[in-house]
Formats: structure tokens, sequence, C-alpha cells
């Protein structure tokens, strides 16, 4: 009997070590596995700032002291030009109104981007090859004077020349239409400035350049006008008749001059 109890003691001992022995295992041995990671980021820089002035290089008005005359000629205080509307005249030009056309791009973004400038719905001041009555001289005849002389253009006349400039390269044309003739040669004078595209349709030309990012920006571009004092008189007068409603214009004739400049940045895909 005593043996009995004796044997169920050391059981009840037995198994309260075993299970002290699993506790104590389980605290002092086991697999841990452990990550952290953390991370922020910013919005990346644009900083693009364009500016543009298109609207105001034409006057209605141009002052004489910036005028030419003929040496001898009584001094003239007055305006040299004055209309109800924007015009151009012989001895005019952007310099006149003290303005060109012009645009710029500065910023160092962060993020590959487009620039472009267009010049679009081109119009020019024109007067096409033919033979036309000559107005600088009028001619006595049997019984009256009239105006009996003629001229020809062998090729089309458009007196208003434009210089246009991109960064330090100038190319200068006798016209806007012109412009768009040597549009290969602007591109290739622009090469030292990037990846430059220059694309040239029928009344428009594109400027544009790619640029990677962290690439910084300074682009000028200027385009201005001149309309000389000194060039073909006959063809100038009879410009100035047409546009006086005076004589009837020719086909493919034009007394007027516009442009629409735009600027873009935007970032590339």
């Amino acid at each position: 009997m005593k043996k009995n109890k004796m044997m169920r003691i050391a059981s009840i001992l037995m198994v309260a070590t075993l299970i002290t022995t699993c506790a104590i295992s389980g605290t002092f041995a086991k697999y841990v596995t452990k990550a952290e990671g953390s991370d922020s980021a910013r919005v990346a820089k644009w900083g693009i700032v364009l500016n543009l002035n298109a609207g105001e290089v034409f006057a209605k008005e141009y002052d004489l002291s910036k005028a030419h005359q003929d040496e001898g000629a009584a001094a003239y205080t007055g305006l040299a030009v004055k209309a109800e509307e924007k015009v151009v005249a012989p001895g005019t030009s952007s310099e006149e109104v003290g303005k060109t056309i012009t645009a710029s791009v500065k910023g160092t973004p962060e993020v590959a981007t487009h620039y472009e400038i267009k010049i679009a719905d081109i119009k020019d001041v024109v007067l096409p090859k033919g033979t036309y009555t000559d107005y600088t001289e009028l001619v006595k005849g049997d019984s009256k004077y009239d105006y009996t002389k003629t001229f020809t253009l062998d090729k089309s006349y458009a007196p208003v020349v434009w210089d246009l400039t991109i960064g330090t390269v100038s190319v200068k044309a006798k016209s806007l239409t012109e412009v768009l003739d040597r549009a290969n040669e602007i591109a290739g004078k622009l090469a030292g400035l990037g990846a430059v595209s220059v694309n040239a349709g029928d009344d428009s030309i594109t400027i544009a350049m790619d640029v990677e990012p962290g690439t910084e920006m300074n682009l000028n571009f200027e385009l201005a006008w001149a309309w000389a004092f000194e060039g073909n008189d006959q063809a100038d007068t009879y410009l100035g008749n047409i546009a006086a409603g005076e004589v009837e214009a020719p086909d493919g004739a034009s007394t007027e001059v516009s442009a629409t400049v735009s600027v873009l940045a935007v970032q590339i895909d």
C-alpha cells in the first residue's frame, strides 16, 4: 500500500518535470525572422518658365526720329506713319516699335522634356513676278499725263525681311516664306544645341528639341522684321496702291503680314 502511494507520487513528479521542461524549451529556443524597411519620395522638379511676346510687334504709328529721310530734306517733326490699324511700310521695322517676336524657356527639369516653338498661319507681303504699271512716274502724252511706263519682276517681291535668331544662331531671310524654304539650313545650324528638329509646312514652321532629365534649359528665340526704305520703289508703290484700293491685286499678291507664334514645354512619356 505504501509502495503504491510512492509510485503515484513519483509519477506525478515526472509529469510535472516534463511540463516544466516544455515550458522552458518554448521560452529559450524558437525560430525568428524579421524584416523592416522604409522609403520616401518628393515630386520631381519641373521649374520650366516660358516667356512670349508676340502681340505688339507692329504699330499704327511710327516715329520719324527713326525714319529715313533724304539728305537736305526739310526738318519734319511729325509721325512717319499713322493709320487706323497696325501697318507696315517702307522704312518701318520692329526696331521702330522697340519690340520683336520673342520667346524663351528656362529651367532644369528632372524629367525628360519636349520644347517647341511654332510659327503658323503665316501671311507675307508679296507682289508676284510679272509686269506692272509703274506708278512712280507720270508721263506726258500727246494730250494728257498718264502712267504709261511699266516695270517687270523676274521673281516674287517680298519686301519685309525677317531675322530669325535661336540661341546664338541667326538666319536672315527675305520673307517668312523663305524662312520655311530654308528649314534644312536652320536645322543644320542648330545642331550644336542638342536634338533639334525643324519641320516646315505650307504656312508654318516648327522648331522642337527633346532634352534629358537634369538638362539646364536656357534657350532664346527672336524674330525681327524690317522693310527697307531704299528698296524697289516701283514695287513698293504698287503694293501701296493695292492697299489703297487704287489697283486690283493680281493673283498671289498679299498686302498683309501676320503670324501666330506659340511655345510649348511638355514632359515626355
